[in-house]
This record gives structure tokens, C-alpha cells and sequence, in this order.
């Protein structure tokens, strides 16, 4: 066992004994004590020890390194590679572990006039799919987004036909969220409101409300902040390391 890890477990341990539901709702990568209160502690501190510490970036880059491209140098065509490759994987284990089974969408392509590739339709969201459960039948439909800005702008990164699928899937009994990847932490944002948090979509509706009407929203409204994700999303991964987004949806 790692330092790392062992002091990880050690904070656990230490927030159990002591009943501190907060520190261990943190560990658990949930933003607050007030998202896990109908948790017990013992359920808490398991979830916690399933989640991997953060581990610092490595400190030292070898002086003839090659160059990087800076991140905002990336094409459409490449942007939410990284993401959906560690959900790749991800997907085939839980498949693997008999814990849920989760199909990537994969829109008609054809070739327009002028010879470029365009999506035939109307796009789907990107992953959708059926969890074990014990208590009901559990139907997800979620986006994967990965932006390498300081904030994530919802109207022009969430299509309006993506929204309604949403709204359609969450009418009907399933439940809707959006991955998504700001700097290093990926976040399970919820569409609708399931007790984790404010849902992204009354926000995205009111801002599509304004936007028709021919207004601008107030300032810093229209986009998500990491203080907004603090506050309304569940971590359940970080870059280069791990995610695992089903630990979020207990039902």
C-alpha cells in the first residue's frame, strides 16, 4: 500500500470515529454533508475507501521534452477523446461486473455536396443505458463533455434537441445527467433535481427562455464555474486517474 493511499484510509478511519459526516462526505467526492444526510456513516466511509485519493501531478518535466499543444489548440474533432476513452473503459467493466449495460450512440453520417462528412440527423446524447438495481428498473441517458476552459457554457455546448431528449427521458421515469470534465475532476451534473443539488435543467431553460426572447443573461450566468459544480454536482473522477459514475446513482 502506497502513502497515499494509506493516509487516505487513515483520514477515513479518523472521520468515522469521530462522527464527522462532512470531512467524510469529502472523501466520498460528494460537496457537502447536506447531500449525504440520509447516509449513514458506515455507508459513507465505504464509498469514501471506493474512491481513489487524488494524486498531485508529477513535479518534475525533463528539460527536451517535446513541446505540448496547449489545450485550447484542440480541434472539435478530437475535444472529449480523453473522457470518452477512460468511459470506454469504464463501461466494459461494469458490463464485465454484471453492474450495468451502457451503449455509446453513434450518429448517421453521410456526405454532403460539397464532399464533408454531417451528422444525418439530429444527434442523440452520447451514452445511454440500463443499472442493476434491487428496488426498480434504472434507465440512464447522459452527455460526456470535456472542456478545457475555466467554465462550461451551456447553451452553445448543449443542444437544444440533447435538452429535449432530456426533458423526454426524465418524463417518462429515467434519469438524465451530463459528465462532464472542468480542468482535472470530472462531475456527474444531474438534469433534473434528484436531492444531489440544483439540476442543470431548469438553469438551461431559462437561459433558452431569455435567449428567444432576444435578452442577454446576466453576467457569468450562462456558463458553469468549478464553484457551481462545488455546489450542485458529485465528483466522481479526476484526469489520467479514474472515474466511476455509477457509485453516484444509489438506488
Amino acid at each position: 500500500m502506497d502513502d497515499l493511499l494509506e493516509q487516505h484510509l487513515d483520514s477515513i478511519n479518523q472521520a468515522l470515529e469521530q462522527g464527522d459526516r462532512s470531512q467524510l462526505a469529502k472523501l466520498a467526492g460528494l460537496p457537502g454533508a447536506s447531500y449525504a444526510r440520509n447516509v449513514s456513516l458506515e455507508r459513507l466511509a465505504a464509498r469514501a475507501r471506493r474512491r481513489p485519493p487524488r494524486r498531485p501531478a508529477p513535479a518534475y518535466v525533463p528539460v527536451n521534452a517535446p513541446p505540448q499543444p496547449s489545450p485550447k489548440s484542440a480541434t472539435h474533432a478530437n475535444r472529449g477523446m480523453e473522457l470518452e476513452e477512460m468511459l470506454r473503459l469504464l463501461h466494459r467493466r461494469y458490463r464485465e461486473q454484471g453492474a450495468c449495460y451502457v451503449q455509446k450512440t453513434n450518429p448517421r453520417v453521410v456526405r454532403g455536396k460539397d464532399g464533408r462528412v454531417i451528422f444525418a440527423d439530429e444527434a442523440e446524447p452520447d451514452y445511454h443505458g440500463l443499472l442493476r438495481s434491487t428496488s426498480q428498473q434504472v434507465a440512464v441517458l447522459f452527455e460526456a463533455k470535456q472542456t478545457s476552459e475555466a467554465r462550461w457554457h451551456i447553451l452553445s455546448q448543449l443542444h437544444e434537441h440533447q435538452a429535449r431528449a432530456f426533458d423526454l427521458w426524465e418524463d417518462m421515469g429515467g434519469y438524465a445527467f451530463v459528465l462532464l470534465m472542468l480542468g482535472d475532476r470530472i462531475h456527474l451534473v444531474t438534469w433534473g433535481d434528484w436531492g444531489m443539488g440544483n439540476g442543470m435543467a431548469r438553469l438551461y431553460h431559462e437561459l433558452a427562455a431569455i435567449k428567444a426572447a432576444g435578452g442577454r443573461p446576466t453576467r457569468g450566468t450562462a456558463s458553469l464555474s468549478a464553484e457551481w459544480l462545488e455546489e450542485n454536482a458529485v465528483v466522481v473522477g479526476h484526469r489520467a486517474v479514474s472515474v466511476d459514475w455509477l457509485q453516484a446513482l444509489e438506488f
